[in-house]
């Protein structure tokens, strides 16, 4: 559904903002968004999977991503970033490929992410994160009762 004026309540906070569009629709936006508030923001665009000539286009404080919430995640648990795992698919997973600990890219994630993994599991589309964290599990309990 198309707007033309985002409302929103004075005591909600908005995280991020998704802009779904041809490449030709969204670059201007993207443009002009990041001119006027420059390091106040990040935007970030890249291509859909799932529509064809689609891009997405994200925007979001500038330490709203998922490499600065890992490491606020981490800090949190007071577990270390080398012992974390991150699961990633698609370049908005490149922050937190940089920072995480073990990484895993599915099958089918984007040539960039499949660069930096550690490991390449099945493809979202079998379930890959799921089964490798049910295969993660049956090995620990193996090795508790050993």
């Amino acid at each position: 559904m198309e707007v033309k004026f985002l409302i929103c309540p004075s005591d909600y906070r908005t995280l991020a903002l998704t802009y779904i569009g041809l490449h030709e629709e969204l670059e201007p936006i993207r443009h002009e968004v990041t001119e006027l508030f420059g390091d106040v923001i990040h935007a970030h665009m890249m291509p859909d999977y799932y529509i064809p000539n689609h891009y997405f286009l994200e925007f979001s404080h500038a330490k709203a991503n998922k490499r600065d919430g890992l490491q606020l995640w981490s800090s949190h648990m007071g577990i270390d970033l080398e012992n974390t795992v991150v699961f990633g698919d698609h370049i908005n997973d490149v922050g937190l490929f940089e920072a995480g600990g073990t990484r895993i890219a599915v099958r089918n994630a984007h040539e960039s992410i499949q660069r930096l993994a550690d490991h390449i599991i099945d493809s979202n589309e079998l379930d890959g994160v799921a089964r490798y964290i049910q295969q993660q599990m049956e090995m620990s309990i193996t090795e508790t009762i050993l």
